[in-house]
């Protein structure tokens, strides 16, 4: 028996849905004069107009760069559309619509989507300010911001021995260090960089490793007494210099900032509307509290 080519294209639509979000909810379908109506109908599925604007959200939903604008790009999204309205029509046809579960599923997605309109039009009326995120870089960034960082060099080879005979030629010859490293060093990346690590500078925050803690002991200008092992071989470190551990650039982190900012707001929001919560008891025991009392 051959299969309803409605049910292959169910299986296909419930597939683009889980890539494409799960903000569109079933409906009875329009037809004649009525999907005719409709601005910037480019197509129909029985009678149900698709138009440009349901191809721009879904474009969104999809996290295409730009919304699809010519009949190539926009076919693949008008037949998920095509089937994805098809399925819905016949799950209204069958009653689906009117069962409790769907109902309150489709409540819920209509609550969701007006809650994000509600929070993109809060921030069209309420941008994050320059001052803004400058006071979060301050507080979240400068004054958290404690230590020290390290810049190091190192020598690199594969036997405690070899590290401890270079050890022995610095302590005879201290400004040796870089001839050493072009001679001795097995790490070809910093070998001709006089044994820079490339890390510009780093804390311990970043640099956890046996190799991290060796640079916290020397003073400006020493090197480890002692060869520092690490899963790559043995290590001579020299420490070129310290500062105070910097905070990072706010060109770096304005994004994040600005997130924070909104977020903060938001929870402010919702904070209000949570202490106008009432909570219904169950039958037969006391009422707790509302949100909002103490």
């Amino acid at each position: 028996m051959s299969r309803h080519p409605l049910n292959l294209l169910a299986g296909f639509s419930l597939v683009l849905l889980s890539a494409c979000g799960n903000d569109n909810t079933a409906g009875t379908a329009r037809s004649g004069p009525a999907a005719a109506a409709v601005e910037g109908v480019i197509a129909t599925i029985n009678g149900s107009p698709i138009t440009v604007r349901q191809i721009g959200i879904m474009a969104e939903q999809a996290k295409m760069s730009k919304t699809p604008d010519s009949p190539a790009e926009r076919k693949p999204i008008i037949e998920h559309l095509a089937v994805q309205q098809a399925v819905a029509q016949e799950a209204v046809a069958k009653g689906l619509d009117k069962t409790a579960d769907i109902v309150e599923r489709i409540e819920l997605d209509r609550q969701a989507i007006l809650a994000k309109a509600f929070v993109d039009n809060y921030f069209k009326n309420h941008p994050i300010t320059d001052d803004e995120v400058n006071a979060l870089y301050q507080k979240k960034m400068k004054d958290t911001t404690r230590g020290t960082e390290y810049k190091v060099r190192h020598i690199l080879v594969d036997k405690e021995s070899e590290a401890r005979d270079i050890i022995a030629k610095l302590n005879g010859n201290p400004k040796s260090f870089e001839a050493l490293v072009r001679e001795r060093s097995k790490d070809a990346t910093t070998r001709e960089k006089g044994g820079d690590m490339g890390w510009s500078w780093f804390d311990t925050e970043t640099q956890l490793s046996d190799f991290g803690a060796a640079a916290t002991k020397l003073a400006k200008g020493k090197f480890t007494q002692v060869p520092v092992k690490s899963q790559f071989g043995y290590h001579v470190i020299l420490l070129d210099d310290t500062r105070p551990r910097q905070p990072p650039p706010m060109a770096d982190v304005r994004e994040y900032l600005i997130r924070e900012a909104r977020q903060e707001a938001l929870q402010k929001v919702a904070e209000d509307i949570k202490a106008k919560i009432q909570y219904v008891p169950a039958t037969g025991t006391p009422a707790p509290n509302s949100a909002g009392k103490k």
